[in-house]
């Protein structure tokens, strides 16, 4: 008993509490399967609760933003050494993040109907954590050009593809979240690239060690695309599923974007 005890208490300290602690290792295979299984039945939890009071649409995607900002900001807020928490580390921030917008969710749309008050206070959290991150100085500006950039050729694309086919060939929602799939390649690509990051994720980690970075950036906006359009085949506007696809897609997106550009 004693031996299955240490066991399971080593096992537990390698592969998720160091990670968190000593934020060194932050993904491996075993915790990466655990956290992915932890969100999936959260969304079907969600899911339950929301799809007769809402509707995925754009509005539903947008009110999502400040949101995924707060939660980029707070975790950079620890990587520069502001505020060293483990409540800013993953999982913790996911789970501290979903808990402020799913309540103040409930209160202003679910029972009020409210998007606009919802949206506000998201923006108030998110511009006060990023107001904590800009006392220090922007050092590399160069990542928000490539950002806009793409995004401006995002839309472009779209734009055309839209007046090509005419057909809902993607929804709104479905266009948003492509694009942030896209956009997290595209930094991920640049901080590998360019700025001398390494990658954390499982996947991703492994994909840079047998191809080139560029190739990554590429691969997700195709992948994104294909999964998509499945989701969208399944169920009208591909439900739930699609508003997290552009989740963990900006999720990450932002986080790497404001390291790169604070040089944290």
């Amino acid at each position: 008993m004693e031996g299955l005890i240490f066991f399971l208490s080593d096992f537990l300290r390698k592969y998720f509490i160091d990670p968190i602690v000593y934020r060194e290792g932050a993904y491996n295979p075993v915790n990466t399967t655990v956290y992915a299984l932890i969100a999936f039945f959260a969304l079907l939890k969600t899911d339950k609760y929301l799809k007769k009071k809402v509707t995925y649409d754009l509005t539903f995607t947008m009110d999502l933003l400040p949101f995924i900002l707060l939660g980029s900001s707070l975790r950079v807020i620890d990587d520069a050494e502001i505020l060293r928490t483990v409540l800013f580390v993953t999982p913790l921030i996911y789970f501290l993040v979903y808990a402020v917008w799913i309540l103040s969710f409930h209160y202003f749309v679910a029972v009020h109907h409210n998007y606009f008050f919802h949206m506000l206070l998201g923006w108030v959290l998110a511009l006060s954590a990023l107001t904590c991150l800009f006392l220090r100085p922007a050092v590399n500006l160069s990542v928000i050009i490539y950002a806009f950039l793409y995004l401006c050729f995002f839309v472009l694309s779209v734009f055309l593809v839209k007046k090509t086919w005419r057909s809902n060939f993607l929804s709104e929602t479905g266009w948003a979240a492509v694009a942030s799939q896209g956009l997290d390649g595209l930094i991920t690509f640049l901080g590998v690239s360019s700025f001398g990051y390494a990658e954390e994720h499982v996947f991703p980690r492994f994909f840079f060690g047998v191809a080139p970075p560029w190739l990554f950036f590429a691969s997700k906006l195709i992948l994104a695309i294909m999964v998509v359009l499945v989701l969208m085949r399944f169920e009208e506007g591909g439900g739930i599923w699609v508003p997290a696809i552009y989740v963990l897609g900006l999720a990450p997106a932002l986080r790497d974007a404001l390291r790169i550009l604070l040089a944290v």
